[in-house]
């Protein structure tokens, strides 16, 4: 259960570069998405970082104690950058995915549709897709957009029989979305399992150093 942690933090974050998008914007929508990406991050690593088995952290604590029991200082210290170690990973995973998503958003605004005409269709967002439509139409967005791809000016007639930015554009903006939510789910999910793996193999590995270590102290 807890390597699925990732899948469930995952989704909130899509959320939040979508609801970014629809509550503002252009200029501010970047301040709010900036906002509630920070707050994701921290929430998601916090719950990750919480996510670890129990059965590691207590296999790590045993580590910093001597055969005898009494405490080792080195021991504990080199536990605790091993537990560091995890956390900056996670960390650097979640930074990745967010800066990934600003890019995939970038790269949106520039070349299939402009922020804050998608923030203003999704902010009047309809189920019904002709009602949805005519209140695009109503507020000349899809004017708006055909206008910056170039193809005609404000007030032109012929702008009006270009193919709607709904039809064009948002299937772009839909797919991008879902394809980089997918990979994240995957970039996520892989590092964090490594990263777990990584952690619980040193913690292994230095006890049975440490074991060995010890019982030579004994036969001495």
């Amino acid at each position: 259960m807890r390597l699925l942690l990732p899948f469930v933090f995952v989704f909130p974050l899509a959320l939040a570069f979508m609801v970014g998008i629809a509550t503002s914007g252009f200029a501010s929508g970047w301040l709010v998405l900036l906002i509630l990406e920070l707050f994701m991050v921290c929430t998601a690593y916090f719950v990750l970082c919480s996510g670890v088995p129990d059965s590691i952290c207590k296999a790590s604590n045993d580590n910093c104690y001597r055969i005898d029991g009494r405490k080792s200082r080195r021991r504990e210290l080199i536990e605790q950058n091993a537990l560091q170690k995890l956390h900056i990973d996670i960390f650097a995973t979640l930074i990745l995915v967010v800066l990934s998503g600003n890019l995939v958003l970038l790269l949106i605004d520039t070349f299939v549709i402009p922020l804050p005409i998608a923030a203003d269709a999704l902010s009047i967002f309809s189920s019904e897709l002709e009602t949805w439509r005519d209140q695009i139409g109503a507020r000349n967005l899809d004017r708006e957009y055909i206008a910056w791809q170039g193809i005609g000016q404000l007030g032109n007639t012929e702008v009006l029989e270009q193919p709607h930015f709904v039809k064009a554009s948002f299937p772009t903006l839909i797919g991008a979305t879902l394809a980089w939510l997918l990979c994240s789910i995957y970039v996520v999910r892989v590092s964090y399992q490594m990263s777990i793996r990584q952690l619980s193999n040193g913690i292994r590995t230095r006890s049975t150093q440490y074991l060995n270590m010890d019982i030579g102290r004994l036969q001495r």
